[in-house]
């Protein structure tokens, strides 16, 4: 509706309702001039009144002072859908940050599949083995001393509300030696490579706090012995199986901050203390059944 138009129809109400209340001893001139005057105050009451006209009226530099004195908002947070929202009113943008859930629960929120990475020391007893050279007994050659072998670990999982199945490969080396015999010391080295197989218990609390396990193996060992007074033999042997038994002892608890963070940045959602007995069986010469041997070392897992 036009301005226009309202005058015309505030001038028609009017003089309807002068005719009624003003002297008959008014002009026709200074009745229109009464009217005329009265419609113009209406006109200035209705500019600050009407949104559409009245804004013309505003002090411009006024709004510009209150929007820059208004207070920038604080951060919110949707704790429904975990995204951080941030609005600036001053430059008229909004944040919005996707933030993965810190409060998952391993049991039901890890996926089907998962990888993990091992590396542990293990210490072996071969009281089956003879010297090559002169079919001496291990014992009587290195006595109750272990032969300790540094070993790395890379595998999958298949996770499911049972625990879960790895099948992983294995490389280790280590080495023993003896000086004790003067004019004759000896040296055992093997070198080990093996696949795995294992069944890992790691569902039993909503966190793998303790996960045991029982897992086999299938492997290979290159082998060497020397002598200062009869020289070096090498040689491998043929896949054999051993057998192990351990348990993972979860360490997130001792730094949450830091497990919640590397598990954003590098999807590492596990970090274990490894502990097992192992036994290697062998029928093969030379034998290198051994005794039960005992290990530990840390997982990794993603």
């Amino acid at each position: 509706m036009t301005i226009e138009f309202k005058k015309h129809i505030a001038k028609i109400f009017l003089t309807a309702s002068l005719a009624a209340v003003v002297p008959s001893s008014f002009s026709y001139a200074e009745e229109n001039d009464l009217i005329e005057n009265m419609m113009n105050s209406e006109v200035d009451e209705q500019s600050f009144a009407d949104p559409e006209h009245g804004a013309e009226s505003i002090d411009l530099s006024q709004q510009s002072n209150a929007q820059t004195s208004m207070p920038e908002t604080e951060p919110i947070v949707d704790l429904v859908d975990e995204i951080n929202v941030s609005e600036n009113k001053n430059a008229e943008t909004v944040e919005v940050s996707y933030t993965k859930n810190q409060n998952i629960i391993y049991r039901e929120g890890r996926s089907n599949w998962s990888t993990f990475i091992s590396m542990n020391s293990e210490m072996i007893m071969f009281d089956q083995y003879r010297s090559q050279f002169d079919r001496t007994s291990y014992d009587s050659v290195y006595g109750a001393r272990t032969l300790n072998t540094a070993q790395g670990e890379v595998g999958i999982k298949y996770n499911f509300s049972l625990g879960s199945i790895g099948l992983s490969v294995l490389y280790g080396k280590g080495f023993l030696r003896d000086t004790t015999k003067a004019g004759d010391s000896r040296e055992l080295a093997v070198e080990k490579m093996a696949g795995g197989l294992t069944y890992f218990m790691d569902t039993f609390f909503s966190e793998p706090y303790f996960a045991p396990y029982v897992g086999s193996e299938i492997y290979k060992f290159n082998w060497r012995e020397r002598s200062v007074s009869k020289g070096e033999k090498t040689g491998d042997t043929d896949f054999s199986v051993m057998w192990t038994l351990g348990g993972l002892i979860q360490l997130n608890w001792i730094d949450p901050e830091t497990s919640r963070k590397t598990r954003n940045e590098w999807g590492l959602t596990n970090m274990f203390l490894d502990v097992y007995v192992s036994q290697y069986l062998s029928e093969d010469e030379p034998d290198f059944t051994s005794s039960i041997n005992y290990g530990s070392g840390l997982r990794f897992e993603f």
